[in-house]
């Protein structure tokens, strides 16, 4: 049985939340704060990091220069591997901007994370208390994980958002009993379907069916079966599916679905199955350790809320079911951290009830003291360190773009290998990729052209009598070299393995 000031707590409803009312004001504006700054900082300066955040850019960009906004490209390519309502959604700050920076896309992402945060306190307060929804907003400004989430061009977040919108509006739905919770759940579910496709819908059915099963819950089996809800779902998501497999009569979303599941589930040599849990202990450290505190009263005390119950569910199925599929990467989950910080959240606020119980008055001092010291250690590494540490990602790029702008118009310029997206997007339009055979009739034809390919590819190309002009490092990696190399018989393969510029 728990103590007595902690199975008052734990109906939610009814548990007064004005224990150290003052310490409480004081963490709410440092949670506040906190999330802007962490998550928007410096947003706007640094350069693009990865060739996931550039790809995601030139789409935006391709969709503002062409209009594009139904049919999005790559690279000139007609581009379809995600919905597009994430590449909208920068295109209309990058209206607002009359150009495609950087900040675009980054925008939504810190919009997004901010949805995510606020939403959770908002909405969960009543039914957790509000120390454990602010607690659980505090770990998600404090998790790295999260906030390195939060600071990129990536469409992750914003799927974190709608699923969890879709999964708290739900959970209004069994708790007050209203019909609009239930049609708002369905139009955010068709939200994330339009930002990643059919895999959000992972996120929702299996663990609303597993908590209805185990509660013998009739409401929540009830409202998966709502027709009106899924017509809505359908209104939101489908239109634009549909209009693309009208224009183009060869049903291309279901090849692209089809081909990224079964890439996904059928690896040759996949992560293993701890590989996510183990991911997660990290990436909230140091509170995924609060369950060793008094571990059976924790459970007792998580599962005798109802939002313990749910959230619970809402973090364990996903994850099992995405320990299962052998392709694996942290950004996939990211939609069940809102479920695990509220778990965790509710921990904690165990952790203070228990204090305060026993008379340690600074028990909760220390609790906002090191959840401060998180905020401000990812502050620092957000907003100072990392443009110093990651600079190889990104100092050389002015300099080939500066030196490709210089290029003879006439001659053209291909790209041989990896795809340099992020040379593409500063560049500001398309680089046409050059394949084996297409240069060894170039070569053959003695026709003159410029070409950008990586160091792993340049003992093949002076077989082929190309010249290296410029070798450009770091790039990308700490030892990465790119290679600007000229074809057209200008010059004979021992001068290009004999180059001084290499």
């Amino acid at each position: 049985m728990l103590p007595m000031c902690l199975s008052s707590a734990a109906d939610a409803t009814t548990r007064p939340d004005t224990g150290h009312p003052q310490l409480f004001r004081v963490f709410f504006w440092m949670v506040l704060f906190g999330s802007l700054l962490v998550y928007g900082l410096g947003i706007w300066d640094i350069p693009v990091l990865s060739h996931n955040e550039a790809r995601r850019l030139v789409v935006v960009q391709e969709m503002l220069a062409h209009h594009s906004w139904l049919l999005p490209t790559k690279n000139g390519l007609l581009y379809l591997e995600k919905p597009p309502l994430f590449y909208w959604s920068g295109g209309l700050f990058g209206m607002l901007a009359g150009s495609c920076p950087v900040w675009v896309l980054r925008l939504p992402s810190a919009l997004s994370a901010l949805g995510v945060v606020w939403l959770l306190f908002g909405r969960l307060r009543r039914h957790i208390g509000a120390w454990a929804a602010l607690f659980a907003a505090m770990m998600l400004v404090s998790s790295y994980f999260f906030a390195e989430m939060a600071r990129v061009a990536e469409l992750n977040m914003m799927l974190a958002l709608w699923v969890f919108a879709a999964m708290l509006m739900y959970f209004s739905y069994l708790t007050e009993n209203g019909r609009h919770w239930l049609y708002l759940t369905y139009i955010f579910l068709g939200l994330a379907f339009m930002t990643k496709g059919p895999v959000a819908l992972l996120f929702f059915v299996p663990p609303v069916v597993v908590y209805g099963l185990w509660q013998k819950n009739r409401a929540a089996l009830r409202g998966l079966v709502s027709w009106r809800g899924w017509l809505l779902f359908a209104l939101v998501a489908m239109p634009w599916f549909l209009y693309v497999s009208l224009q183009l009569n060869d049903m291309p979303l279901l090849a692209v679905f089809t081909w990224q599941v079964a890439d996904k589930v059928s690896v040759a040599k996949g992560d293993p199955v701890y590989f996510y849990p183990l991911f997660l202990f990290g990436a909230f450290a140091p509170w995924t350790l609060l369950p060793v505190y008094h571990p059976r009263e924790q459970l007792r005390y998580l599962l005798s809320t109802m939002a313990g119950r749910f959230f619970v569910v809402a973090a364990l199925v996903p994850l099992i079911l995405f320990s299962l599929i052998d392709f694996k990467r942290p950004k996939y989950i990211l939609p069940l951290c809102p479920s695990i910080a509220i778990v965790l959240g509710i921990a904690l606020d165990h952790v203070r009830l228990r204090l305060q119980q026993h008379g340690k008055r600074l028990g909760p001092l220390l609790l906002v003291g090191v959840a401060g010291l998180l905020m401000v250690l990812n502050l620092s590494y957000y907003g100072w360190i990392q443009p110093r540490v990651l600079r190889h990602r990104y100092v050389v790029l002015p300099k080939i773009v500066h030196e490709l702008q210089t290029l003879p118009k006439d001659v053209p310029l291909y790209y041989y290998g990896k795809e340099p997206i992020q040379l593409i997007y500063y560049l500001g339009h398309p680089i046409a990729e050059l394949d084996h055979q297409r240069l060894l009739e170039l070569t053959s034809r003695h026709e003159s052209y410029f070409l950008l390919a990586e160091k792993q590819n340049w003992e093949m190309l002076r077989q082929h009598s190309l010249c290296l002009q410029k070798d450009y490092t770091p790039y990308l990696h700490r030892n990465g070299r790119m290679g600007l190399w000229q074809g057209g018989g200008r010059c004979t393969p021992s001068e290009a393995k004999d180059n001084p510029m290499e």
